[in-house]
């Protein structure tokens, strides 16, 4: 798992919560069992790859980067506030111009966009969250443990589509092959047909039609109608 944190008002705070990552995951836990009555399921806590820039320019360079190493950031947290430069609406615009795909939590104690204001520069969309500054570490982890699967899944949704995709693609061609083969077979009986002096006739028991080729009815005595 992948993750960038652009973050000046309060540096690195989603980083450090993610590198301990231990107080996180067993406040989780704790949650975990409140809700299954005592029953936390066992897992092993998850490890993250993250990597950190204090302006949003800096943070769209390295998801650039990241991207055109062939290992692109699952998501990134983003504080609203990153002055001087870009702020958090701006940096996410751009984020998503260069890797659509990147899950984005916006991390704000402030009032800058209203939510509408947002969704109308970025569109509404389900890769876009929202954290209210003061957050706990609970929020942090669980934030970044279920955008990080999420993306996963959507990959690996998007890799089965891209084959399944192939498949129907080599299907197509195969049957293109096949009823231009069958056609140029078809073309080769009639030019066949054509030239021999045999009255030919065809008949189909099933649908009880009989086709009479022109030489039969020309030897019969009949007109072609």
């Amino acid at each position: 798992m992948s993750l960038t944190c652009t973050d000046a008002t309060n540096p690195g705070r989603p980083r450090k919560i993610l590198e301990r990552g231990s107080e996180g995951s067993k406040a989780l836990d704790s949650l975990e069992a409140e809700l299954f009555d005592g029953h936390a399921a066992e897992r092993e806590p998850p490890v993250y790859e993250i990597g950190s820039a204090y302006q949003g320019l800096e943070g769209v360079d390295m998801v650039a980067a990241a991207l055109a190493r062939g290992e692109p950031y699952a998501m990134a947290f983003v504080d609203m506030r990153m002055p001087p430069g870009l702020d958090g609406v701006q940096t996410v615009a751009k984020l998503w111009a260069i890797d659509p795909e990147v899950q984005i939590v916006i991390c704000t104690a402030y009032s800058d966009y209203s939510w509408e204001e947002i969704l109308r520069r970025l569109g509404a969309n389900d890769r876009l969250l929202v954290l209210k500054k003061p957050f706990d570490n609970a929020e942090v982890c669980q934030l970044a443990c279920a955008l990080t699967e999420k993306w996963h899944l959507a990959r690996h949704a998007h890799l089965k589509l891209a084959q399944l995709r192939s498949m129907v693609d080599e299907h197509v061609k195969d049957l293109e092959q096949t009823n231009k083969r069958l056609e140029e077979s078809e073309a080769r009986y009639a030019r066949a047909a054509a030239g021999a002096n045999d009255g030919l006739w065809d008949w189909d028991i099933k649908a009880n039609l009989v086709h009479y080729s022109t030489r039969w009815k020309w030897m019969i005595g009949f007109e072609e109608h």
